[in-house]
This record gives C-alpha cells, sequence and structure tokens, in this order.
C-alpha cells in the first residue's frame, strides 16, 4: 500500500477501520488521552500557566485547533459525499460551543467565555455515550475525540487559568444565549425537513426526536413529538443548574454572586 493510498483510508468515510464500540478498550484510552489528560494538566499547572509568556500562545493555539478540525471535518463530509449542508451544519450543543470557547480563546472575549463552562456538559455525554464508529485508524475518531476533548479543555482553561467566573451571572448569560439557537432550530427542523424529497427529518439540538432509545424521552417521543421537544428544551436549562450546583460544590468562585 502506497503513502497516498494509506491516506486515503485514513480518511475514508465509509470504512469503520478498526471500529470504534462504547465502553471498549478504544473508548477508554480516547477519554484518557483527550479528556483527562489535558483536563488534569490544567488543573495541577493553572497558576504556573497564567503567570507565564505562554498563556496567550496556548490559548490561541487551542482555538485555532479545535477551529481547524471542525472545518476539515465539513471537507471531510463533503469528499464523503454528504454535500447537502443541512447535514453537515453543526447542529449540536457541542458545536456551538467548540466555536464559541475557540473564538473566547483566541480574542479574550470574557463574556463569551462565560458560557463555555454550562455549554461543557455536552462533552460530557459525548465522551461517556460516544455517537460514532471509526476507529483509531480513521480520521473521523480524530476529530470527534480532539473537538470534544477541546471543549473541556477550553472550558477548565478559561475558569481556573483566565479565571473567568462561573457566578448566576454567567448562568443568565448562557440561557439567554442559547434561548434563540433552540427556537430556531426548532424551526429549522421543521422548514429544512422534507422526507417524501429525500431529506431525512433534521434533528437540530436533538429538538425533533431523540438520537437514540433513551428512557422518559422516547417513551415522550412516541405519545406526541412536541411532548419530548418540550422536555429536550427544558433539559438544556435544567443541566445549566445542575452545572452551576456542581460550580458551587467545587468553588470555582471565590465569591458568589
Amino acid at each position: 500500500m502506497t503513502i497516498v493510498d494509506s491516506f486515503r483510508l485514513f480518511f475514508n468515510y465509509e470504512d469503520f477501520g478498526h471500529q470504534f464500540y462504547e465502553f471498549s478498550l478504544q473508548h477508554l484510552i480516547a477519554t484518557i488521552v483527550f479528556a483527562v489528560i489535558p483536563v488534569t494538566v490544567i488543573i495541577f499547572f493553572r497558576k504556573r500557566i497564567a503567570s507565564s509568556r505562554f498563556d496567550k500562545a496556548i490559548a490561541i493555539s487551542a482555538g485555532i485547533v479545535g477551529m481547524t478540525f471542525e472545518f476539515v471535518q465539513y471537507y471531510w463530509h463533503y469528499i464523503g459525499g454528504q454535500t447537502d449542508w443541512r447535514n453537515i451544519y453543526p447542529t449540536t450543543l457541542c458545536g456551538l460551543t467548540i466555536y464559541l470557547s475557540s473564538y473566547a480563546m483566541i480574542t479574550g472575549n470574557r463574556t463569551i467565555g462565560s458560557v463555555i463552562y454550562y455549554y461543557s456538559y455536552g462533552a460530557f455525554f459525548s465522551f461517556l455515550l460516544p455517537q460514532q464508529s471509526f476507529g483509531y485508524d480513521r480520521f473521523r475518531f480524530y476529530a470527534y475525540f480532539v473537538i470534544h476533548g477541546l471543549i473541556f479543555f477550553n472550558s477548565t482553561y478559561l475558569v481556573l487559568v483566565r479565571g473567568i467566573r462561573t457566578d448566576r451571572k454567567a448562568l443568565f448569560t448562557s440561557g439567554l444565549i442559547l434561548l434563540p439557537v433552540l427556537s430556531i432550530s426548532i424551526l429549522f427542523n421543521n422548514i429544512f425537513s422534507d422526507p417524501a424529497g429525500g431529506v431525512v427529518q433534521m434533528n437540530y439540538f436533538y429538538l425533533d426526536h431523540p438520537p437514540f432509545d433513551f428512557p422518559v424521552y422516547s417513551w415522550l417521543y412516541e405519545k406526541h413529538s412536541f411532548l419530548y421537544t418540550t422536555a429536550a428544551f427544558v433539559s438544556y436549562y435544567i443541566l445549566f443548574l445542575v452545572m452551576h450546583l456542581v460550580a458551587r460544590v467545587l468553588n470555582l468562585n471565590k465569591t458568589e454572586v
């Protein structure tokens, strides 16, 4: 096999390679390498990083890497034959968070940076229940775990190194920014879907139907899609409150507002 063939195989859109399974050794190693180790390094060396001349370089580099993987992933979808933008658009909380966190890391914007901690729970669920099947010898594997790992990294960096607060003001800002996003997603799920025309039902931010069989949510969806959508919408805000409680327990702010 030539280098070109290996390159093409690495970026293959259909061949899973050493297929990835939930709760496998690949899953464990990916979680440790892309989430646990980077976050642990920030926790233990936060003061040294904050006082060093490398602070800005590290933040900008993390932002650039995140956006690079995100955009290369779009191209990967395109060359794989997925040319319908409705299926490539970043339609989840994690997609939104990698954009916002990269922007905050690169520009130092503290208002945007204040919401990243609250949005990072999406990456937690993405590591816990990965929605991808490509193995360690395929590009998609690294794109998935690098992007979600950087959400953890950026969130930890912004809070512990940059000193961005996770107080009630940040909680309110997080909910305020997400509200129009969720509302527009519900609208888009309806106007951009055309099952009769060969376009599958859109599920932006998982507000149209459960992404997989999930207790309670699946039951609500079976009863009526409106019940599911309402429950999913409210769940985003309930999880914000949970994140706020975690921040208080961990004492991430010296003084609560």
